[in-house]
């Protein structure tokens, strides 16, 4: 049985304060009668294909992080899964970035009874990667295709290579620190010592260091279970 944590209790306040702002900025600062207009003219079974579209995203993003959760040895079901992914959607088109979601996420399945939360940020760091590398892939083929097909302007395809290097570099060095437990924790060392002259209090690492053992442990037993990955691909690819 799953223990919800009191953090959790600022999700529909928050919900109920986004809902009414988005009412006051349509109220107040949207021209009705244009959208009106607009409403009038739109493909009702266009729309319905987006919004089933919208659900299909959630639902294989949801099959993707359970089977990486499995991977790692997470126990836990789809459906809470599937719930904590509209959580993580939610706390997404609130802070900008894409990264406070998958943090709402990692933190509320680690509170969960017998959840180990170094495997849950494990699984949710290899689901950014496969989701990272699906959108490069997407990125590459595109522009093969663009440049076999039309006459494309080196500048455009400078500013696509830019765009490439800008989404490549992450994903290298997320592999890297998660591959390489040594570098990551002098990297920990590093900004502790930063944070602790700002500070001018010492901090102790002895935690946080075994808490990075048991991350990169995770991450390990993904790589050493590659046939397993295939399914995770697959769910992101369709998601």
């Amino acid at each position: 049985m799953t223990q919800k944590p009191s953090f959790t209790k600022w999700i529909s306040p928050l919900a109920v304060v986004g809902f009414l702002v988005f009412i006051l900025y349509f109220l107040f600062f949207t021209d009705l009668r244009q959208v009106a207009v607009v409403i009038e003219g739109i493909n009702i079974p266009i729309y319905l294909l987006s919004f089933a579209c919208v659900i299909g995203v959630a639902f294989f993003s949801a099959l993707t992080w359970k089977s990486t959760l499995d991977i790692v040895g997470v126990k836990t079901t789809f459906r809470r899964v599937f719930n904590l992914n509209w959580v993580g959607i939610f706390v997404d088109s609130l802070i900008p970035g894409g990264l406070a979601g998958d943090l709402f996420m990692t933190y509320i399945l680690s509170k969960d009874k017998g959840v180990d939360g170094a495997k849950v940020l494990a699984s949710i760091i290899v689901k950014d990667v496969l989701e990272l590398v699906v959108i490069l892939g997407s990125l590459i083929v595109g522009m093969v295709l663009l440049v076999l097909n039309y006459s494309v302007n080196s500048d455009l395809l400078i500013a696509i290579g830019i765009t490439l290097t800008f989404l490549a570099f992450p994903l290298f060095l997320i592999i890297y620190l998660s591959t390489n437990v040594s570098a990551t924790k002098k990297l920990l060392r590093a900004l502790v010592g930063m944070v602790a002259k700002i500070r001018k209090k010492p901090f102790e690492t002895a935690q946080l260091e075994s808490k990075i053992t048991d991350f990169h442990d995770g991450i390990m037993s993904i790589k050493s279970n590659s046939k397993a990955m295939m399914k995770p691909i697959v769910f992101q690819t369709l998601a």
